[in-house]
């Protein structure tokens, strides 16, 4: 749900200052037209267009009003989320980099290893035998002796 609060609040207020304009504009034919330089104008759909807006306008205002404070703890949810999985992204992108320099510098305990046999995975491993990965064959040299 992409609702922004600060946006439909800019939006309503926009709406409210044109329609104000457009009843300067019926007052200045009107101012006009009773100075005899014009023939008067029927406004009245105009004017029944700008109270309609008006009314509907101040009624998006107030279930804005209603609903704002969940709005913003949903915009501000979203937000710690959408930054969390930057962070994600970084930290994944800045262990690859990490990676690669080690590899690339010498004397280092990877700088033997071809470049693609390191990859960072994101899967899950092989569950562990105990502690230590030991397989079972490992301990038969000790039992011959």
């Amino acid at each position: 749900m992409n609702l922004n609060i600060s946006k439909m609040e800019q939006f309503s207020k926009m709406q409210i200052e044109c329609l104000e304009m457009m009843q300067g504009l019926i007052a200045y034919d009107k101012e006009e037209s009773a100075k005899g330089k014009i023939t008067p104008t029927n406004t009245k759909l105009v004017e029944a267009f700008i109270d309609t807006q008006k009314k509907a306008l101040q009624a998006f205002t107030n279930l804005l009003e209603k609903h704002k404070p969940a709005l913003q703890a949903i915009q501000e949810e979203a937000r710690k989320k959408a930054e969390a999985e930057r962070k994600e992204k970084e930290k994944a992108r800045k262990i690859k980099e990490d990676v690669k320099k080690a590899i690339q510098e010498e004397g280092s305990l990877f700088s033997c290893i071809e470049p693609a046999t390191i990859e960072v995975e994101e899967s899950e491993e092989e569950p562990l035998l105990g502690e230590y990965d030991i397989e079972e064959n490992d301990c038969d040299d000790d039992d011959e002796t």
